[in-house]
């Protein structure tokens, strides 16, 4: 926002309220929210009505999209904040909390580290997103980065960087 970034690379979903000050890149990957808890409790947040209730503590990093989310869609829950990411999945591992809304993507990779975190919701996108390269409002620059954008799509690369970590 205010011309104070050049480029901004990972995890960013394009959101009505962000293309207002940047533009963004054709999709690198699509995905919707999902839930991630303790594998021993996926039972008893595996529904939107289970999770929404005033028992159940879910945690969310300041400013993003998972607290929009949050916010919006589970008004009877507790909201547990953090500063940033770097340990909501902690808080749900020590018990702190009992789940966090995240990007679909995130909670497979989290599932797939084997670190006792799964997915409610396996099957479910609660909302649909794109994750793309925000630029500021520029359109020749918008314009070579799609243009690197497909031909990484088109050699594989995209595709075989995001399995190297998902699978």
């Amino acid at each position: 926002k205010n011309n104070i970034f050049d480029l901004g690379i990972t995890g960013i979903a394009k959101t009505k309220d962000r293309e207002k000050f940047a533009y963004f890149s054709t999709s690198y990957i699509n995905g919707g929210k999902t839930p991630i808890s303790r594998e021993e409790d996926v039972n008893k947040l595996n529904t939107l009505e289970k999770i929404n209730n005033k028992n159940i503590k879910i945690v969310v990093n300041k400013g993003g999209t998972n607290e929009l989310y949050v916010k919006r869609n589970f008004p009877n829950a507790q909201i547990h904040y953090e500063n940033d990411n770097n340990n909501v999945f902690e808080r749900i591992k020590d018990k702190t909390v009992d789940l966090m809304i995240t990007d679909s993507i995130e909670a497979e990779y989290m599932e797939n580290k084997n670190c006792g975190l799964k997915r409610t919701m396996p099957n479910i996108l609660l909302d649909k997103f794109e994750i793309c390269i925000m630029l500021p409002q520029d359109k020749i620059l918008k314009n070579k980065i799609n243009k690197a954008m497909n031909e990484l799509e088109n050699n594989g690369f995209i595709k075989e960087t995001i399995s190297k970590y998902l699978d």
